[in-house]
């Protein structure tokens, strides 16, 4: 081949390129992703098929940050929540979204807000880390539809999730979960989520920061 032909500085590349390819293959298995290798051209052909399963239990979906827990499946859950919302006729009430003090936590839980404004759902974003039950008892005070929480409780730092309180504070009833879980898949094979960068602008006009204390 045209690699084992040239020196062996181009060997040892051809090997390394070759050994990330099997390794990317390997750890996107469980994905649905496909890495296959073109024998003909040495190079890697990539053909990614977008098949992982969010379920949303009724205690919320965890992920490891980076693999599965991205910033594209905490906009399709927030905009299955705000779906949600909408279905309910509670949109005129808000929907709080809380983070804990994870890695990424406040940036993740940004763009989940950006979602539920641009649905035309007012999210009220906390000013800091908070914890769950705290966030649970603000939304009940504050009569809002629901809580959006940025945390993956107990589970190591690599992991965070998302959990969702209805109006009522406690955790998702067998239905709102089973009303989730249909809303992701639809979105996850279409991608029609809101808070594009294109209606950034628009979206922060109805995310208010609020102190839940």
């Amino acid at each position: 081949s045209l690699y084992r032909k040239r020196c062996p500085c181009h060997r040892r590349m051809y090997l390394k390129r070759r050994r990330s390819c099997r390794q990317w293959q390997q750890s996107t298995a469980r994905h649905g992703a496909l890495a296959k290798y073109d024998s003909t051209t040495r190079l890697c052909r990539f053909h990614i098929i977008i098949g992982m399963v969010i379920k949303f239990g009724t205690d919320g979906w965890r992920g490891i940050i980076g693999d599965d827990f991205t910033f594209r499946n905490v906009r399709i859950c927030a905009q299955a929540i705000a779906n949600y919302v909408h279905q309910s006729n509670l949109t005129s009430r808000g929907i709080v979204v809380g983070y804990d003090t994870r890695f990424g936590s406040r940036y993740f839980a940004e763009a989940a807000a950006k979602v539920i404004a641009s649905n035309g759902i007012r999210a009220f974003l906390c000013n800091r880390p908070t914890p769950t039950p705290v966030v649970s008892y603000y939304t009940v005070h504050r009569q809002a539809a629901g809580a959006l929480i940025i945390t993956a409780s107990h589970n190591p730092a690599q992991w965070n999730g998302i959990k969702y309180k209805p109006e009522y504070g406690g955790s998702a009833s067998p239905e709102v979960v089973a009303t989730l879980e249909e809303q992701i898949a639809k979105i996850s094979g279409s991608n029609l989520y809101q808070g594009s960068h294109s209606r950034q602008t628009q979206s922060t006009a109805i995310v208010q920061n609020v102190d839940p204390k």
